[in-house]
């Protein structure tokens, strides 16, 4: 788009740009929000004045016009990221962060740099550019040469050397890349009063923009520490990441990306540079007849000061450019994948991608191999069209962090399977080898419990079909089967917990966002109250079960007992809050012994059979005094009620999903007496 002469008929060619970059991700959109400002401001700056009115209304045009459509997506983004409480913390931003060392690093696939500086590659590394590059890019600034004049007669022998001296840097490479750095730096002060470029020249105004952007993000890409010599360094990134959404992105090597279109950006106002210089020599030599009709060592040299630097400039550009000979990773076609993932596709329960139901793949597994794993997944996803529960993503997804190998142990599965049951869950595979085997046969009993049929097995793979749902209770705060308690504990950094229960024999689930936000006062404190949202997304709940969401509060209290005094205000800003209430908040250390005359009741909100043939008790648990994390689980005194395990907290209300095989009137509140030496359990309230 011409900066001088902006027309609005070239808002077309910004809206489609615009609209691609900020809807393809919301990561890309804040790696390359900077970069469109900063140069949107360094054209406009360059500019003629009478246009610059004209110029940024064009361009604010195209940012309404590409908006319009972007609000839906963002707005869901927005939400999303405050459901999940998108926030990285500092030592996972450092993980992701490029070092300096990686500044040299180089991919192994280009054979001139990629053997001696490979090993400098992170998992999300920065590069290096290349010396022809690099060298392109430094012409950018020495601006349009001058022919004529005295100027021009007296810096023609600096010129006829410069990029030749550039050159010889880059075969020293070669040997010694530490040297060759450091011979550089004369060439560069030697560049600089070699080239004289013209006043008011907006290529060298553009230069030092894209050099100030690369600068700028190649900063940025360090992430927020820097480490030199052993000491580490606060960083610009350090106060990004407290800015609204810098907080969740994770990889700020990736910022590298806008260095490298900078560099490449110069490198071409840089071979423009050339061009000029090249005509220059051109029309000069013609003017030193005496020799060009003689054959004196001076013509020699005069034609050689053109040959030479373009023989070595093309010969270290395709040098550098050179590939080598890598291993080819072959993909999986789509026409080849495994035979499980076509009878999905073909064998759908009801027509429709969405009627059809979720597909679940079990196990779920975590860390390095189960990237690798959720990502064919995903891949495969593309053949049989159907939603899936997991995926792959720097963020554990709510769906599929309630059935991994957590879920197997603490012996909630059996609800989870009811909750995605009741969401859209169709289809389940099992994957063979992958878990032990008392865990399959644990997953293999709930889905035949709620009815799943086995299907047919591919490779070891089993397949299970689970039957329609029964249709769920949509979730709403003023529903009267929801039951609502908040708790606060002060024992690893103070937070806020809302349980929700079921009391209804009907799951309850609703897609989308709900939200309900708390008000705190500490009592007696000379500090003003403020507000927590906690959302929840998205509300699944079994029949007579439980669900809770936790946030973090914004107190830094010594340890001791405080008051808090809280209102709950669900859903919308206009909804009136509750009354408030008051409670006590134990912030550690504490003892680890049971404090005498502590107590703690059990009151029995609702039970009742579930669709998956269990019967299962929704509890309430009250503490009182310093009971704290002395809570540990609910069980039957006889023993025929699964332990159901308790979050902790600060005295208060807890709501607890017990299962049994039959209804139980014998439910006690087990604790640990001494918990750091795991001692005995004793029991209160029943």
């Amino acid at each position: 788009m011409g900066a001088r002469k902006p027309r609005f008929r070239q808002l077309f060619l910004l809206v489609p740009l615009i609209f691609e970059t900020f809807a393809a991700s919301s990561n890309l959109a804040l790696y390359v929000a900077p970069a469109v400002a900063f140069l949107g401001f360094g054209i406009l700056a360059t500019a003629a004045p009478k246009k610059r009115l004209r110029f940024l209304a064009v361009v604010t045009a195209a940012l309404v016009v590409a908006a319009v459509p972007l609000v839906p997506i963002y707005a869901q983004y927005i939400q999303g990221v405050g459901a999940y409480a998108i926030k990285r913390g500092l030592d996972e931003v450092k993980g992701y962060s490029a070092t300096p060392k990686q500044l040299l690093a180089v991919p192994k696939f280009l054979a001139h740099w990629g053997s001696a500086f490979g090993d400098r590659l992170g998992g999300e590394s920065a590069t290096f550019p290349t010396v022809t590059a690099l060298t392109l890019a430094l012409a950018a600034f020495f601006g349009t040469s001058q022919d004529r004049g005295p100027a021009a007669t007296l810096v023609r022998p600096f010129q006829l050397l410069i990029f030749p001296g550039f050159l010889a840097v880059g075969a020293l490479s070669i040997l010694d890349p530490s040297r060759a750095v450091l011979a550089a730096v004369p060439l560069l002060t030697l560049g600089a009063v070699a080239f004289v470029g013209r006043e008011k020249d907006p290529a060298r105004i553009h230069a030092f923009l894209l050099a100030t952007l690369a600068v700028l993000y190649g900063v940025f890409a360090l992430g927020p520490r820097v480490t030199w010599e052993a000491v580490e360094y606060i960083a610009p990134w350090d106060a990004l990441m407290k800015l609204p959404g810098f907080a969740s992105v994770r990889t700020p090597s990736r910022f590298w990306f806008v260095v490298t279109f900078a560099i490449a950006a110069l490198a071409g106002l840089g071979f423009a540079n050339l061009a000029s210089y090249a005509g220059g020599i051109r029309r000069w030599l013609p003017r030193q007849k005496q020799w060009l009709t003689t054959r004196s060592p001076q013509s020699l040299e005069a034609g050689l000061a053109i040959v030479v630097p373009l023989v070595l400039f093309g010969t270290l550009a395709l040098e550098e450019t050179r590939p080598a000979g890598i291993p080819a990773r072959r993909m999986v076609a789509l026409a080849e994948v495994p035979a499980v993932y076509g009878w999905v596709r073909d064998n759908a329960v009801a027509p429709g991608p969405t009627s059809a139901g979720a597909l679940l793949e079990l196990p779920l597994i975590t860390g390095p191999v189960g990237q690798v794993l959720e990502r064919k997944r995903e891949y495969f996803a593309n053949v049989h069209k159907r939603p899936v529960v997991g995926g792959e993503s720097g963020v554990m997804l709510a769906s599929a962090a309630r059935v991994t190998d957590f879920s197997f142990r603490n012996g909630n599965l059996r609800s989870i399977f009811e909750e995605l049951h009741a969401a859209g869950l169709r289809t389940v595979l099992l994957h063979p080898g992958l878990w032990e085997p008392s865990y399959e046969a644990v997953a293999i009993g709930h889905l035949e419990a709620l009815g799943g049929t086995p299907g047919p097995t591919f490779d070891g793979v089993k397949t299970y079909l689970l039957p329609p749902p029964r249709p769920p209770l949509p979730f709403a705060w003023t529903e009267p089967k929801l039951a609502v308690r908040v708790n606060f504990d002060g024992t690893a950094g103070t937070k806020a917990t809302m349980f929700l229960g079921n009391t209804t024999e009907t799951a309850i689930f609703s897609r989308g966002i709900f939200t309900a936000t708390l008000r705190i006062e500490l009592v007696g404190a000379n500090r003003p109250p403020f507000e927590v949202a906690l959302p929840v997304a998205p509300p699944m709940i079994a029949a007579f079960g439980s669900q809770y969401v936790e946030f973090p509060l914004p107190l830094d209290l010594a340890s001791g007992r405080y008051d808090l005094r809280y209102t709950v205000r669900f859903g919308a800003a206009a909804t009136a809050p509750s009354a408030p209430k008051t409670v006590p908040l134990y912030v550690a250390p504490r003892a680890n012994e049971w404090p005498p005359g502590a107590t703690c009741t059990i009151t029995k909100l609702a039970a009742g059979p579930t669709s998956a043939g269990v019967y299962r008790s929704l509890v309430e648990v009250v503490t009182s005094d310093r009971v704290d994390r002395q809570v540990a689980w609910v069980a039957s005194r006889s023993g025929h009620a699964s332990a159901s395990w308790v979050p902790s907290g600060s005295p208060g209300a807890r709501l607890v999903a017990v299962e049994s095989t039959t209804p139980v009137d014998d439910l006690v509140v087990f604790t640990a007496n001494t918990e750091s030496t795991g001692g005995p359990m004793v029991r209160c309230g029943g």
